[in-house]
């Protein structure tokens, strides 16, 4: 069974996508490529729709609009990490301004602080993969650029983020 929205579905799916697309933040997602000739934004479009389609089939009744906007902000918060090293109060910032009237301020830094936290936590896994090619111009594996010891600590991070709510 091929993992493809129908036709109405997809167009609900757009229709939701719309005004996150339009905005400038996320259309700067189309000139970083996360997978071989992949942009950032594709993958997230990719990602939403697939969440879309398992939560429909699976009947899992997740919000689908949480699905689509939680792939966004995941990638929106990869993307300004991993391609100008922002800290995560910076990013924190610019999500806010971004998804202004989409998400409020409490849940943005919810998902923040479990992006980052999720990040550190899989390192390990990124650091057992075997020596490949490196395709795109910023690997998140040993392969590549990336070079992060398995046990890196989220406590910088952490401490960052802990500075937006006081």
């Amino acid at each position: 069974m091929p993992l493809t929205l129908t036709w109405q579905e997809r167009r609900e799916l757009y229709q939701m996508l719309r005004p996150y697309l339009k905005n400038e933040k996320v259309q700067q997602m189309n000139t970083y490529i996360q997978h071989g000739s992949v942009s950032t934004l594709q993958h997230c479009k990719y990602v939403a729709e697939v969440s879309c389609w398992l939560n429909r089939r699976l009947h899992i009744g997740a919000n689908p609009h949480a699905l689509l906007v939680g792939a966004l902000l995941h990638d929106f918060y990869l993307y300004y990490m991993m391609r100008f090293g922002y800290t995560p109060s910076k990013i924190y910032r610019l999500a806010c301004y971004t998804f202004k009237g989409a998400y409020d301020q409490d849940t943005i830094y919810k998902w923040l602080r479990t992006f980052y936290w999720r990040f550190f936590s899989q390192q390990f896994k990124r650091s057992c993969l075997p020596d490949g090619p490196k395709v795109g111009s910023v690997a998140l594996s040993p392969r590549g650029d990336w070079r992060m010891p398995s046990d890196a600590s989220v406590a910088m991070w952490m401490k960052d983020l802990d500075q937006i709510n006081k």
